[in-house]
């Protein structure tokens, strides 16, 4: 069995996700081209990448602080569909376990991102980085939504830098601060959305601490491809703390400070 990184993993099946867009674009009509193609095309390239570990691979995976109870009054939620990851592979001898969440972009849609890294923080939770999940944001999408999503976000508090054109450099991490996303009104929409529930009385899941600083890595070269006016970009970041252990922590009380229930 031949043993790869999880980002060497991640960066094959990130070019089999490039090959199946290059493919598609070229197509007159390009009826394919949705979330669901563009997250079938990665999970196939991570098969197809380490197939001796296909058996690792899962699609629509439950987060593990799914059904926690509410922060205000420990009730748990009744029926709903679970908190899921779109992309995870389970732990094994080889990674401490990867998820990934999946957006492609044909109108400006970054609250569903930043429901997303809230996702993957939640998740990551407050472990050491060797024992922590891996986290990871592929994003895709046409031109104009893509830039517009990227503004929205840089606006709250989250760089997600695309590239280096124009700037000089060649860095492709940038740190972020939760303290500063959690106060704009995107990183505590998002937050509310994503754990909570119930239309007439409002409840939020207890979740663990996360750090009050990350690190958001381009993890691969973005991207890019023009064909007869359709100009669609991709590109593969990681969320991770290295660097950032002497950052405090946001307890669930820190996030939900701002929040009010109505349990």
């Amino acid at each position: 069995m031949t043993r790869i990184s999880h980002q060497e993993w991640l960066r094959r099946a990130f070019l089999f996700a490039e090959a199946a867009l290059n493919q598609e674009i070229i197509t007159p009509r390009r009826v394919c081209m949705t979330e669901d193609y563009f997250r079938s095309a990665f999970v196939r390239g991570l098969l197809s990448a380490k197939p001796d570990l296909a058996h690792l691979v899962r699609s629509e995976h439950t987060a593990t602080w799914s059904s926690n109870s509410c922060h205000f009054c420990a009730r748990t939620q009744g029926r709903g569909r679970p908190i899921q990851h779109d992309v995870a592979i389970l732990p094994s001898a080889y990674n401490p376990g990867v998820v990934c969440e999946v957006k492609w972009a044909k109108r400006p849609s970054a609250e569903g991102i930043a429901r997303d890294i809230w996702k993957l923080l939640i998740t990551r939770g407050d472990e050491p980085e060797r024992q922590a999940w891996r986290c990871y944001l592929l994003i895709g999408g046409e031109q104009p939504a893509f830039s517009d999503t990227l503004n929205q976000l840089r606006t709250s508090g989250i760089n997600l830098r695309y590239s280096s054109a124009g700037r000089g450099e060649t860095r492709t991490n940038v740190q972020v601060n939760l303290v500063t996303f959690l106060g704009s009104n995107l990183g505590k929409k998002s937050l509310a959305a994503l754990t909570g529930w119930g239309a007439r009385k409002r409840h939020y899941r207890a979740v663990s601490e996360v750090r009050s600083d990350i690190i958001i890595t381009r993890r691969c070269e973005p991207w890019i491809q023009r064909v007869e006016g359709a100009k669609w970009r991709a590109v593969l970041y990681e969320l991770h703390s290295h660097g950032t252990s002497g950052s405090p922590m946001l307890t669930a009380h820190d996030l939900y400070e701002t929040l009010s229930s109505s349990c």
